[in-house]
């Protein structure tokens, strides 16, 4: 009994020792300084290569695709209307989570019109744009010359529903064709999860 008591004070002390041990999520300390921020207008390309592609840093560009008429187009009677019957990749709002809802089993491919009518509250889409869709949007002005241009593999859609315009996904990792991420309503946010 007295040794079980010594091991958990002494193992309490260690704990105590390191900052932000037990505590929530990003309390670990002091906030460091965010990335670099600039408007759109004022981040050339070969500056965004050289800098944050090559020098692999993160930036925020404020206003990058304000003038990209997805913005505008992109609603969701549109996106019903237009591609309901586009198929599209579906994961759980929950990462790694169970594809089991109350209204069924949740397919990891559906139909958008689908997914808009039974899923939207549970799971977010995820999928690679079809070329219709891709002919309606555009990429930032600050990515579209230069070396960049050779990089991009794909890009995607994710479709998630919002409450008072945030919408979250847990902490993961995705591979490295995510690098870029265009925003177009609500907030993004990286916040602790704890």
């Amino acid at each position: 009994m007295i040794k079980a008591t010594v091991v958990a004070a002494a193992a309490t002390v260690a704990c105590a020792l390191h900052s932000g041990q037990g505590e929530r999520v990003g309390f670990h300390g002091v906030p460091e300084s965010g990335p670099d921020e600039y408007a759109s207008a004022d981040l050339s390309p070969s500056d965004f290569w050289d800098k944050y592609v090559q020098g692999m840093e993160p930036v925020v560009i404020r206003g990058a695709v304000k003038a990209d008429p997805a913005v505008e187009l992109w609603t969701d009677d549109y996106m019903i209307r237009e591609y309901g019957d586009m198929k599209v990749r579906v994961e759980p709002k929950i990462e790694g989570g169970s594809r089991s809802v109350e209204a069924g089993e949740m397919p990891s491919n559906l139909k958008l019109r689908d997914f808009y009518n039974k899923w939207f509250d549970e799971a977010y889409v995820v999928t690679q744009i079809p070329r219709p869709m891709a002919n309606e949007t555009t990429i930032a002005s600050v990515m579209s010359c230069g070396p960049i241009t050779d990089q991009f593999v794909e890009m995607n859609l994710w479709i998630s529903k919002a409450t008072s315009g945030v919408t979250s996904s847990q902490i993961h990792k995705d591979s490295n064709n995510q690098m870029v991420s265009s925003h177009f309503s609500g907030s993004l946010a990286l916040q602790p999860c704890c």
